[in-house]
């Protein structure tokens, strides 16, 4: 056993994702987890696994409200005073968790999660009658009101809780910080000091790194673009915790020499190879509430926190680029109808270097209509919706990833000359000044979404006449975006129910999940895929399927006691 799980021991939940969210004016720490597969607590009961879990974060359980859980209370009982003199709950949240309170749970585990949480796998305190407080989890569902184990502990074991007050984002305890400048690159150096605990504010250390540099509106990094695919779980560190990968892999991979070069320049002296972090692996068991178990995930830590605890957790890193969403420097907006359809139009400039702020300029062109409440567009539904006369992937890339309208009744058609229409708009809206090598709509998004404005000729089509290939011109540029947000995108409204990513198609819409999990059957939810790391444990096949996954033996073995290890028959 680890020294994490020897921590944790006080509770049986594995918790896989948390957030803070307020409702009803409360503000609330919500959890989403998973039970074990026997169903036991790790404490007498499960009333105290709650109780504990909500410690680990320094809050409180909670359920039922003071007019039910408080002496003296209109409709209390002594079961429901029970969870608060015995088991810590907190009843001062103005009763919005109602009583019995997994339906507002689950309302406030959407709310921060998206989807996946029901009524009939969210909880909070009930009733904590002896007799209902059980190490089964199945026996207590009447004081963890509701947590979807069967008797015969059958259900896919996931549930969502909640705990009163907003946890620490991160467990850093900062010393000192820096800009400084390294390679070109522009870095903000950080000093900090880790907790005597060793363990992680939030869910694990890697989504700690993350809201470190957001609270300075930076993002984490590490690894450089060309270590995608390098190692497993490399794209999980962009998509889930915001690593910026375009560093010019001035920080080497391993980062943590580079880190320390960086923060010796910025603090004169202290910061050892072993003590210098950034993001290198982001495999699940990479990413843990550890600090020492992380250490592939934020290279390096250890020769400030070692195995065993002991060092003085003096800690350096850094945190790169801004958090800017778009590279546009927007200019002047103007509201114009063309041909029936009221377009926004936009005069902005490139930046000087012509590089994206995100992975390419395709996603900064939907950004920047998405900070108008609009989508970008190009190719009309002839030429970008399945089933178009002229339809082709190209064009239809444009709409499945990203968000571009097509429904404009093909008023800007879908040509190389696409720009011309483009031109016409903006013209019309700012008086002149638009020309087709300035002004663009999305075209052909297949090949042609680059990070380099020069390489997405045919994506946004067309820049080359204000930023050519040597990279002069004014840098001038003009563009539309389309009337709506949400009208014919499912995405646009609730992220389209799914936990993760919602992904915008002809037919309507798909969730997909971040590495690791899998799509429930629901569509929407995402659940840990417990196949993707170390093949589940299972010596030979794993096989995932909702709620769990199963372990089984090629032809000539079977499958031993353990339901992991196989022998030969």
């Amino acid at each position: 056993m680890s020294k994490v799980q020897q921590r944790c021991r006080n509770h049986s939940f594995e918790v896989l994702r948390t957030a803070n969210q307020q409702y009803g004016g409360v503000d609330f720490f919500v959890i989403k987890a998973r039970l074990p597969a026997h169903g036991l607590s790790a404490t007498e009961n499960w009333c105290r696994d709650y109780q504990n879990l909500c410690a680990e974060y320094g809050r409180r359980p909670t359920g039922c409200g003071e007019d039910r859980a408080v002496e003296g209370g209109t409709n209390s009982i002594p079961g429901r005073i029970r969870c608060v003199s015995e088991y810590n709950s907190d009843p001062y949240i103005n009763n919005v968790l109602g009583c019995e309170p997994y339906v507002r749970v689950a309302e406030v585990a959407n709310m921060a999660f998206s989807a996946g949480a029901l009524s009939t796998n969210s909880f909070g305190f009930n009733d904590c009658r002896q007799t209902l407080c059980q190490r089964g989890i199945h026996e207590s569902h009447w004081s963890l009101t509701v947590t979807s184990f069967g008797r015969d502990g059958t259900g896919d074991r996931t549930v969502h809780t909640v705990c009163t007050g907003y946890a620490e984002i991160y467990a850093f305890e900062v010393n000192r910080t820096a800009n400084i400048q390294y390679e070109g690159i522009d870095f903000l150096a950080i000093e900090a000091k880790l907790p005597a605990d060793g363990l992680s504010a939030t869910e694990n250390w890697c989504r700690d790194y993350q809201n470190l540099c957001a609270e300075y509106g930076m993002r984490p990094t590490g690894c450089g673009e060309d270590a995608d695919g390098l190692w497993a779980g490399t794209e999980r560190l962009v998509s889930d915790y915001n690593s910026d990968p375009y560093t010019n892999n001035v920080l080497g991979c391993p980062p943590n020499v580079g880190v320390a070069a960086v923060a010796n320049l910025a603090f004169s002296a202290g910061a050892a190879e072993q003590r210098s972090f950034g993001f290198y692996r982001g495999n699940l068991a990479d990413c843990q509430r550890g600090i020492y178990e992380s250490r592939l995930g934020l290279k390096t830590t250890e020769g400030a926190f070692a195995a065993d605890g002991t060092g003085d957790r003096i800690v350096y890193t850094v945190c790169a680029g801004s958090v800017d969403i778009h590279a546009f420097e927007v200019l002047r907006t103007a509201n114009q109808q063309y041909e029936g359809i009221d377009f926004l139009a936009i005069e902005a400039k490139l930046p000087v270097d012509g590089l994206s702020a995100t992975e390419n300029w395709c996603w900064d062109y939907r950004n920047l209509c998405a900070e108008y409440g609009r989508r970008p567009t190009g190719c009309g539904e002839s030429w970008a919706v399945e089933g178009g006369r002229h339809v082709h992937q190209n064009f239809i890339k444009c709409v499945t990833t990203y968000n571009s309208d097509p429904y404009i009744n093909n008023v800007l058609r879908c040509t190389l000359t696409i720009s011309g229409r483009v031109a016409e708009v903006a013209n019309l809206a700012f008086s002149a000044g638009a020309t087709r090598g300035r002004s663009f709509g999305f075209y052909s998004c297949q090949n042609w979404c680059k990070r380099q404005i020069q390489r997405t000729e045919k994506g946004l089509r067309s820049t080359e006449a204000v930023f050519s290939s040597n990279g002069t011109g004014d840098r001038i540029v003009y563009t539309l975006c389309a009337p709506s947000s949400v009208d014919n995108n499912e995405c646009g409204s609730g992220n389209g129910g799914c936990a993760h990513r919602c992904i915008h198609t002809q037919s309507g819409h798909r969730c997909i999940c971040p590495q690791g999990f899998s799509l429930m059957a629901d569509g929407h939810g995402c659940e840990v895929d417990e196949c993707a790391t170390n093949n589940g444990g299972c010596a030979q096949t794993c096989t995932k399927f909702p709620g769990n996954y199963t372990c089984s033996c090629r032809q000539g073995f079977v499958l031993m006691s353990d339901g992991h290890g196989c022998e030969a028959t």
